[in-house]
């Protein structure tokens, strides 16, 4: 037991004030008793006060809706004022009143950024714009919450509603909809998937993995009689919670597929657990602090026609008014700000030209190419990147790509760094690169590279990406980066899971 860090608590509750046509609970009865239930929470918070094993973080993890009764709110607010505790969460569909829970967490003065709340959003049920202002409310009294929605395809527009509302920080998870009468299809999974960044892992579940699971090692499931599992779905009883000479036997799982969130959530060594960090536990993504964030352009702010999606125009717009933004791009700076056109004026400067060349605050600078390209190149369009009348990069344009293949091979040495696209061949010095250029203005700027985030689509930008204290690969990166990178995240989603 005293490896036990996270518990999840549920008790006899199965009665939710909610009809929702997919969902079992709301179709027990409203008169459905709930003494035997409040007796079983007063007796698990009791033990819980008697912990003895070192800090614990709680969540409430109902068959039903636990939050429109006063006994769950004022066991939350009990657990929140143990010191022992450092977090206590309850899933809920906030139909409860949120001012008078405020008021009454307010009047026992209990420590609020204990308490976080795991809200699931009802199409069927709720108005989004009155969701979203309750997310907001919690969200400004100081209380961490996820909103999440279940993945039904005519919902769509309620969902895409529902992001534009909620604060940009706020994580929108989207669970997988059981039951569907056919598969979704490939525009519906784009959709969730634009919403939510990580709604494949719950799409898809994961293989059960009894010795990558944290499952009865750091995380425990207790029911309402007290039995001990690994997790809610484990189905293996290892114990009592409630027996003081108790200790949780060798961890246990019956099942082959962890098919919710809350059990493949507690596997180790996965993209989930990685992006998700401590946070994991509540589906509220641990934010980590960053100092600057670097983008690639081509393919990782622009989509596949050359755009910015209005939604990545949105998320650079509330991040650049909280840290500083730049590019780290193979464009020069005269193709960059044509590219992006008025939102080139969000960001603070950058690399440009693949390390060729840097603006920052008000310096530019260019690194030479020291030794100018001589070969011939007959047949082919060749434009020269100048400063002062230096020559910071070549471009040259081929006839067909096999001819940029044999240009290149003529140029190896160590007296260059050199970029094939096709036809294309660009030709920088030696100490160029986005790598040496990130470097350089970061040294410049007096940031620690440990600070910075790095987003990138390509193994072109894996250099750069891999000296940064934060790699993030977008959606549509090439896979062997997203291998690689600790984050896989379109530009939209990074104010949920960092600290800006």
């Amino acid at each position: 037991m005293s490896t036990i860090r996270n518990i999840y608590y549920r008790g006899s509750l199965e009665y939710c004030n909610y009809t929702c046509s997919y969902c079992p609970f709301g179709r027990k009865s409203a008169s459905a008793d709930t003494d035997g239930d409040r007796e079983a929470l007063h007796r698990f918070i009791s033990r819980i006060g008697q912990w003895k094993h070192g800090a614990l973080r709680i969540l409430i993890i109902p068959y039903g809706e636990a939050m429109i009764h006063r006994y769950y709110r004022e066991g939350i607010i009990r657990l929140a004022a143990m010191p022992h505790v450092a977090g206590v969460s309850c899933q809920t569909n906030l139909s409860f009143s949120v001012s008078r829970f405020l008021d009454e967490v307010e009047e026992a003065r209990a420590d609020v950024t204990k308490i976080k709340f795991w809200g699931s959003y009802h199409p069927e049920m709720a108005d989004v714009t009155d969701f979203a202002s309750k997310i907001e409310k919690l969200h400004a009294a100081g209380i961490e919450v996820c909103a999440g929605v279940v993945g039904d395809p005519s919902a769509k527009e309620q969902i895409r509603r529902l992001r534009l509302l909620l604060d940009p920080s706020v994580y929108l998870f989207v669970n997988a909809m059981q039951g569907l009468r056919k598969p979704l299809s490939e525009e519906d999974v784009r959709f969730f998937n634009e919403m939510d960044n990580l709604f494949d892992y719950d799409r898809r579940n994961a293989k059960a993995c009894l010795n990558n699971c944290s499952g009865g090692r750091e995380s425990l499931f207790v029911d309402r009689e007290g039995g001990m599992y690994a997790c809610p779905r484990s189905g293996v009883r290892t114990g009592n919670f409630y027996d003081d000479s108790a200790s949780l036997l060798q961890p246990s799982c019956l099942r082959k597929v962890c098919d919710c969130y809350i059990a493949f959530s507690n596997l180790r060594d996965t993209p989930l657990r990685r992006m998700m960090g401590e946070g994991a536990l509540w589906r509220i993504p641990e934010r980590k602090k960053v100092r600057a964030v670097f983008f690639d352009i081509d393919g990782t702010l622009t989509d596949v026609q050359g755009r910015i999606p209005g939604r990545t125009v949105s998320a650079l717009k509330y991040m650049s008014g909280r840290l500083p933004l730049y590019l780290s791009t193979a464009l020069p700076m005269a193709h960059a700000k044509k590219r992006l056109g008025d939102v080139f004026d969000l960001f603070s400067g950058g690399v440009f030209a693949d390390g060729g060349f840097l603006c920052y605050e008000d310096t530019v600078e260019c690194v030479p190419v020291e030794h100018p390209v001589a070969l011939d190149f007959p047949g082919c369009r060749i434009i020269r990147y100048t400063w002062k009348g230096e020559i910071f990069k070549y471009a040259v344009l081929a006839s067909t790509v096999r001819e940029a293949t044999r240009l290149s091979a003529g140029l190896e040495g160590e007296a260059y760094q050199l970029y094939q696209e096709g036809r294309l061949l660009t030709v920088v010095d030696s100490r160029a690169g986005k790598k040496n250029g990130l470097m350089t203005l970061c040294s410049r700027l007096g940031i620690s590279l440990r600070e910075i985030l790095v987003v990138g689509n390509t193994m072109h930008d894996w250099p750069m990406m891999s000296v940064a204290g934060y790699s993030c690969a977008v959606m549509d990166a090439e896979e062997e980066l997203k291998k690689l990178s600790g984050y896989i995240l379109n530009p939209d989603s990074i104010p949920v899971f960092f600290d800006i």
